[in-house]
């Protein structure tokens, strides 16, 4: 019976340790309880990256953009950005907007990973539209964004496409130049099958491996594959 593991362990736990013995398993329980709560912490903190397919998630954007651009701000676009196409979870966006007061735009790269927010260039953004086509950050309705990529996920998934979701490449909300109203836009992937696609650009011929489908939201709100 004593040659039996456990009933063995549970002998020696028995005997009077010793004070050597002691110390090595309090700092063994030390370790352990530092490296429980560690985990812990980082499972608690995650990596920053906002799930656009989970609208909990999806509710952290508006409070992020907000540490970077004034309330006062009028946005003229916010395109959202991964580093990896094949998941559901965006990294950073990229915002312009007009400061109160100005005639210029202004523009922020906004990680949702902790690093520090950089200032970003462009000329293009505004052109053909006016200040008065944009919206105050708290008026964007960024709390819609989860439903319409999962709409989207829906559309993948039916008989007519018939393609597994992977991910999103990039999501766009933006002033358009023709209606000259706030747009959403966006490209969802799918790897299908590992086999190579062959698509047109323009007047070329592109082939890559997973397909990428855009979406529009029409003013009635609804999600259109374009």
């Amino acid at each position: 019976l004593y040659r039996c593991g456990l009933v063995r362990i549970l002998f020696l736990s028995l005997r009077p340790l010793t004070y050597k013995k002691r110390v090595i398993m309090r700092n063994f329980f030390r370790a352990m309880v530092i490296a429980l709560v560690v985990t812990f912490v980082t499972s608690c903190s995650g990596d920053g990256k906002i799930d656009f397919t989970d609208a909990g998630s999806v509710a952290k954007i508006g409070e992020k953009l907000g540490e970077v651009v004034p309330a006062d701000a009028t946005v003229m676009s916010v395109a959202f950005n991964t580093d990896d196409r094949f998941a559901p979870r965006v990294t950073h966006a990229t915002i312009h907007y007009y400061p109160k007061g100005e005639t210029k735009t202004s523009a922020k790269v906004v990680y949702f990973t902790g690093t520090k927010p950089v200032d970003w260039k462009s000329v293009l953004v505004g052109v053909g539209t006016d200040v008065a086509d944009g919206k105050k950050l708290s008026e964007i309705d960024f709390d819609k964004i989860a439903g319409y990529v999962n709409k989207g996920k829906e559309i993948m998934a039916s008989d007519e496409v018939d393609l597994p979701f992977s991910g999103v490449e990039k999501y766009t909300i933006n002033v358009d130049t023709k209606t000259h109203k706030m747009v959403h836009k966006f490209t969802l992937t799918s790897k299908g099958d590992s086999k190579k696609k062959r698509g047109h650009a323009g007047n070329k011929v592109v082939e890559t491996e997973y397909y990428a489908l855009n979406f529009e939201v029409d003013d009635n709100g609804e999600v259109i594959l374009k």
